[in-house]
């Protein structure tokens, strides 16, 4: 019994915090509100929305990968976590996240091209990239703040990696099912594209505000209460 509670607490201690500051709460507002703002200021399409949603997703997995990585070569050179990220740093990970966002958003989103034929005049959209820059953008304070809380925690890599597990999966989830929707979006009809927008809006929000519930909702059967 000793060595399941033992288990069960190690478990509990590395639920993700959710955020909890008004600025963190209205970046992640603001984050997936624009998607929205492309389709109704500037004309986007469910494509776009899509594509945007999936680029959201790709830059939650990058942010966290790369967050990792820095942490690991902090703590591999004795180094402490630096009060303050140059903007020649802060530049260099936005600059690795956008290509891997961009990568994981081709990979979750050919369907849209590939199977609903949607025409790929909307990679040429300027507004398509502004989003995109400006969604990167509203990520950037939540990426170094989880460096430098990472680098200063108790906390193992390991035990950061296994803290982190479920917010990626989320997200890949997030990816897989794109690919499994996105490719009926220009099928779906106005009520049928709105309904899939919302759907995918309210996942992120989860995933993002309330990333506990993600980790709770995997939790092993053994560790389960009985």
């Amino acid at each position: 019994m000793s060595a399941r509670r033992d288990r069960v607490d190690a478990w509990t201690a590395l639920t993700p915090q959710r955020p909890r500051r008004p600025a963190e709460i209205a970046l992640v507002l603001v984050r997936n509100a624009i998607p929205w703002i492309g389709i109704g200021w500037f004309g986007g399409s469910v494509a776009q929305f899509l594509l945007l949603s999936v680029f959201g997703f790709g830059l939650t997995i990058a942010n966290i990968g790369l967050a990792g990585v820095s942490v690991m070569n902090l703590r591999g050179t004795g180094g402490a976590a630096p009060g303050r990220i140059g903007v020649a740093t802060l530049l260099n990970l936005l600059a690795v996240t956008a290509f891997l966002a961009v990568l994981l958003t081709a990979l979750g989103g050919w369907p849209i091209f590939v199977i609903a034929g949607v025409d790929t005049a909307v990679l040429r959209q300027p507004a398509l990239w502004w989003s995109a820059l400006a969604m990167q953008v509203s990520a950037a304070p939540g990426l170094v703040a989880e460096i430098r809380a990472n680098a200063q925690s108790s906390y193992s890599i390991g035990q950061l990696k296994a803290r982190d597990q479920p917010r990626v999966g989320a997200a890949m989830l997030g990816i897989g099912v794109s690919l499994v929707l996105s490719g009926w979006a220009a099928r779906l009809g106005a009520f049928g594209g709105t309904f899939l927008m919302l759907a995918f809006t309210a996942f992120s929000l989860l995933r993002e505000l309330r990333p506990d519930w993600v980790h709770r909702a995997i939790r092993p059967a053994d560790l389960s209460a009985h």
